[in-house]
């Protein structure tokens, strides 16, 4: 995860998660959304394939993140 401090954080600063794919490269499609309450999903990794790490927006209101994994062939 990455962050800023308190002196150097603008508002334009986002915080991202880093994720890594264990064992083998991941060969299937695979799109995740952010679940969202009382709102639409949105969708943060479009169909990405051949995929060993993936990097996802974290949210700024929230107290968790609710992510749906979806994996096709």
């Amino acid at each position: 995860m990455g962050a800023c401090s308190d002196i150097d954080c603008p508002v334009t600063n986002g915080v991202w998660a880093n994720y890594v794919v264990q064992g083998d490269t991941l060969r299937d499609t695979l799109t995740i959304s952010a679940i969202r309450e009382n709102k639409t999903d949105t969708v943060l990794l479009n169909k990405q394939v051949n995929t060993t790490k993936f990097s996802l927006p974290m949210s700024y209101n929230g107290d968790s993140d609710k992510l749906r994994f979806v994996f096709t062939k």
